[in-house]
């Protein structure tokens, strides 16, 4: 853990000495460096409760979609309050924590609303300010959860809800405003999402492949918290036997037997980055473009309308950005050629895994 003072504090000190009720201390007063491999992992492994960390992840994203519906709420009540229209548009990815956890990093943004023109981007009403958003985002936060379905393991279900650390941050226009304590500008912001949208569970010290009864096998032969975590959702995803029906196999398959497909994930089966249909460019328009490019078809430049921000002084600032398709490819050569030779080392290390796993099962 590192503080304020940029200085590496003790794991975990606490006054608790006792030790928990596997007979394993509470404490830890070492200091680890960043890339200790026992970061992220419980001090014991019998106390953590992998099973909810697995239900956990495999409903984050049923979490988040709540979280949005009970945000959109109070915003609709904030507008018919003041006679105005709003909506909110956001766009987040997924990251892993070293524990294993998964949990979102989100640029949300208020727009108004036009109803004779529903998919212009306008500036919302100045009554609706950024600390009501502030208040929103964090009541919404901290009121929204849910029990999952039952299970054979835990008939009740196990309770989601989002924890304690929320970090609400204003976005600014430019490096000029950003004058303010917490504040980030968009750049920024921009290079803090491409961040978290290149991590998977490497991060954890799992790679993510999908897994099959071999394969978990494999993964869970030696007693690590990785391994923990691979096997509870398998053995939540596993078919109890009292599902003799067809309706009921079915049922299953379409609830916690889905947590098997996403077992190399920790349970998370979301995609790694969504937005709101109206936060920016469309999916279905890039792919337009891809296809005109192939095809070799003239490109229109888009350019996406931008909300603008009132200045007080009344003169307002609208921003235009025109977006190009550049091209797809390798820059150089070189690049190309170091490109294949990582993809020829991956096809020999998966087929030395694959020789000794067959010479493994033949013995």
């Amino acid at each position: 853990m590192i503080g304020h003072n940029s200085q590496v504090r003790p794991c975990r000190a606490r006054r608790n000495t006792e030790p928990c009720p596997h007979g394993r201390p509470q404490t830890c007063l070492e200091r680890h460096h960043e890339h200790d491999p026992r970061v992220g992992e419980p001090i014991c492994r019998d106390c953590y409760d992998y099973r909810h960390q697995a239900a956990w992840n495999f409903h984050a994203g049923e979490l988040w979609r709540r979280t949005t519906i009970a945000l959109n709420r109070a915003l609709a009540h904030a507008g018919r309050i003041r006679d105005t229209r709003v909506r909110l548009s956001f766009a987040k990815v997924a990251e892993y924590q070293r524990r294993g956890v998964i949990h979102f990093h989100a640029l949300i943004r208020l727009d108004g609303r036009d109803l004779d023109n529903p998919d212009a981007i306008l500036a919302p009403d100045p009554s609706i300010t950024i600390d009501h958003l502030r208040s929103y985002v964090d009541h919404a936060a901290a009121t929204t959860s849910f029990t999952t379905e039952p299970h054979p393991v835990n008939p009740s279900g196990w309770p989601i809800h989002w924890g304690a650390q929320v970090d609400i941050r204003t976005v600014k226009l430019s490096p000029a405003d950003a004058d303010d304590h917490g504040t980030l500008t968009t750049t920024a912001v921009a290079a803090y999402l491409a961040k978290y949208a290149t991590k998977a569970t490497e991060e954890t010290g799992h790679t993510s492949r999908r897994l099959d009864s071999l394969g978990i096998d494999l993964h869970t032969e030696h007693d690590t918290h990785q391994a923990r975590q691979l096997l509870a959702c398998w053995e939540l995803s596993s078919r109890p036997l009292n599902c003799r029906t067809k309706a009921q196999r079915e049922a299953w398959a379409q609830g916690w037997g889905k947590l098997q497909k996403w077992a190399h994930m920790l349970g998370y089966g979301g995609h790694f980055s969504t937005k709101s249909r109206r936060y920016s460019t469309t999916l279905g328009a890039l792919r337009a473009v891809r296809k005109a490019f192939k095809r070799g078809d003239p490109i229109e430049p888009a350019q996406p309308e931008l909300p603008h921000d009132a200045d007080p002084d009344g003169d307002d600032s609208i921003v235009t950005l025109n977006w190009i398709f550049d091209g797809v490819g390798w820059l150089t050569l070189g690049d190309a050629m170091l490109a294949n030779t990582a993809a020829a080392k991956a096809r020999e290390r998966k087929q030395i895994a694959r020789e000794e796993v067959e010479e493994t099962i033949g013995k």
